[in-house]
């Protein structure tokens, strides 16, 4: 039974016998996770209702035409006349 597993124990063992297969992460789990955090995945901004919020980043980074975070997310009818 796969209660008896965590998630990354499943995994690993699924891995092993061949099958792909990978740990689903809550956004607490993913804020926390080593791997992420040394990519610097999660741009941190300030945002007007949340305060600081993380935000997803590129998948990828481009040395040529790196990505940066510029603005967060607009509240609702922020844009619009």
């Amino acid at each position: 039974m796969t209660i008896h597993f965590t998630p990354e124990e499943l995994m690993t063992r699924l891995q092993a016998g061949g099958i792909i297969a990978g740990a689903a992460k809550n956004p607490k789990e993913l804020l926390a996770d080593p791997q992420l955090n040394d990519y610097q995945f999660f741009w941190w901004m300030d945002h007007p209702e949340m305060g600081r919020f993380p935000y997803h980043g590129q998948a990828m980074k481009l040395s040529r035409t790196p990505c940066e975070p510029k603005l967060p997310s607009p509240c609702l009818g922020q844009h619009t006349e």
